[in-house]
């Protein structure tokens, strides 16, 4: 489900939670949301494209043509990837968008350009494609959490905690110095 279609239907009551980007205005102000990690945002390349070597920095993609997911479907990717192009000195050439992330991994993979998008999009992805991590401070986006105020019932609540715990439990286990000393015991 798209983001806003996603913050229309968390208003409405047709779902309880969702799974999304961090909210735009008016949904910031009608819904609340919780960040639950940061995920790294990574060009991505057709196979075989000179800069797909490794990491960069997005000033090397200042000549580049970009295909971007829709600001429609993504607006706060869609301003996330123009506000880092703009720090790192150039506005996007924008040849295409596509509604979905699949349609823009297309769109690379036919070599019509390249795109930024959020590296858990890899998984499933392409063998055709290459996903270069970018070195630029704050390139990343929120997944965040995000629900009705108006709608927060004990199950609500329940799931809420249980998705908390979950987060909490698994930085832990990526951070060693943050784990129990029984861990380590084992």
């Amino acid at each position: 489900m798209l983001p806003g279609s996603q913050s229309d239907a968390l208003i409405e009551g047709v779902l309880d939670v969702g799974f999304t980007r961090p909210l735009e205005t008016p949904f910031d102000q009608l819904l609340r949301s919780e960040v639950l990690y940061q995920d790294p945002l990574v060009a991505v390349f057709p196979k075989g494209h000179p800069l797909a070597r490794g990491r960069l920095n997005l000033k090397s993609l200042a000549r580049e043509r970009f295909v971007l997911v829709a600001r429609e479907s993504a607006p706060t990717l869609f301003g996330k990837i123009l506000a880092l192009c703009s720090r790192a000195g150039f506005s996007p050439q924008i040849v295409a968008t596509g509604i979905v992330w699949a349609s823009v991994a297309l769109l690379v993979e036919a070599g019509e350009g390249i795109a930024i998008l959020p590296s858990n999009l890899r998984d499933g992805a392409s063998k055709n494609l290459a996903f270069c991590p970018l070195t630029n401070h704050d390139a990343a986006i929120g997944l965040v959490m995000a629900w009705s105020p108006r709608r927060e019932g004990p199950v609500l609540k329940a799931f809420l905690k249980l998705v908390r715990d979950y987060r909490n439990s698994q930085s832990r286990a990526a951070d060693p110095a943050r784990r129990d000393v029984r861990t380590n015991d084992r």
